[in-house]
């Protein structure tokens, strides 16, 4: 079964209901139909700095019902104690607080060098201060789209970018990483640039699809994406060697057939054996071998083999260790040449999912947002808010 309209009666107040964790969603929206996400910004540190960009901050405790004005330039710190927070020089009670950068939640208030709408909660912890972006799906797709596809991009491909990273989203919320926050603003989970990135034809790409995501039994699944597959997709637990419910099957790019993306790089011998944390004596000899592939031709595991020791690894977590930006696909050979590994491979990022190049392409053939989605997608489900039978 292609991906499909379904008429089933789900949307954000079934999440709302449902959800495994609650921890400070909504006490920033106490009453909202648009579902909040919690969004991971930083962790670990001692001391934070905010700032709005316009004439006040506006800070409340868990509980609370009114916000207070605070110096639009504001400190976040930990106590003497460690034990509560203090913001410039006034000590708060809770072990959390809630920021924003103005009266309406739209408001934006500056952490670094970007920005967020919502509200931003600093909570104590074990390691010191760890601050989320509580802010309505919808909105934080305004700001987020721009982290993972071009907002000049055709609007058909943007269209499906914002459907897939939704139905994650949504997902997420349902399955969060931590107690405290349902992902993070990396790419671990989705790339999150914040309010300063938000555009028009994002805008439109939001509204225009307003409330749809995929599903299968009328759940949000995980919508996996990438940057190029190299030629056809892969399933979860091929890339992964673990169970993904409700994982896309492989399917063809005809995108990445037509304009295969080929790249290469080096890693010097001594830093591969570093990193691996492998034993390592003078002359002895390095073999490094390919051991398994997918039915699409990516690599699933190497074995690293000296003197010393020998040592298995799947690619994925090579990837991790070498760096994405190095080893871009587990689509690849490889080669000793001296002191040298040589990778070579085609495509970049994981394979599973839609292929964000492959995606353009389709819009650019004529293709709209729930065809491309149909093809990364099969066998799943669209939900469309109002739909009828």
């Amino acid at each position: 079964m292609r991906l499909a309209v379904s008429s089933f009666l789900f949307g954000y107040s079934l999440l709302l209901l449902g959800l495994t964790t609650n921890s400070g969603r909504n006490e920033a929206f106490f009453s909202y139909s648009n579902t909040p996400i919690r969004v991971l910004l930083d962790k670990g540190q001692q001391e934070i700095r905010v700032q709005s960009v316009l004439n006040h901050l506006f800070i409340k405790e868990p509980g609370a019902t009114k916000w207070s004005e605070f110096p639009k330039n504001s400190i976040v710190r930990l106590s003497r104690s460690r034990k509560q927070l203090r913001v410039n020089n006034i000590t708060f009670k809770s072990s959390a607080i809630y920021l924003r950068g103005g009266n309406q939640h739209t408001d934006p208030i500056q952490y670094g060098k970007n920005f967020y709408r919502g509200a931003l909660k600093i909570t104590l912890n074990q390691d010191g201060l760890l601050m989320t972006n509580i802010i309505p799906i919808e909105e934080y797709l305004f700001g987020m789209i721009a982290g993972e596809m071009s907002p000049q991009w055709n609007l058909e491909a943007l269209k499906a970018q914002v459907v897939a990273a939704r139905t994650y989203a949504m997902y997420m919320v349902n399955h969060p990483r931590h107690p405290l926050y349902d992902l993070e603003k990396g790419t671990a989970d989705q790339v999150y640039p914040g309010a300063g990135s938000e555009s028009e034809q994002i805008r439109t790409a939001v509204e225009t699809t307003r409330g749809q995501f995929i599903t299968k039994n009328q759940k949000p699944i995980k919508t996996y994406y990438h940057s190029r597959c190299g030629g056809s997709t892969e399933p979860a637990h091929q890339v992964w060697n673990k169970t993904e419910k409700n994982s896309p099957t492989s399917v063809p790019c005809p995108y990445c057939q037509k304009f295969p993306y080929t790249w290469k790089t080096k890693v010097k011998i001594s830093n591969l054996i570093s990193l691996l944390k492998l034993p390592v004596e003078k002359h002895e000899t390095f073999k490094i071998a390919l051991l398994n592939r997918t039915s699409t031709g990516r690599v699933k595991e190497l074995s690293i083999e000296t003197d010393a020791s020998k040592h298995l690894i799947n690619s994925e977590s090579l990837r991790h260790l070498l760096g994405y930006a190095q080893v871009k696909s587990t689509r690849f050979e490889v080669n000793v040449d001296d002191d040298e590994v040589s990778f070579e491979g085609v495509g970049s990022g994981h394979g599973v999912g839609m292929c964000q190049w492959g995606a353009q392409f389709l819009a650019k053939q004529g293709k709209t947002y729930k065809q491309i989605l149909a093809h990364y997608y099969p066998n799943f489900q669209l939900h469309q808010p109002n739909s009828s039978p």
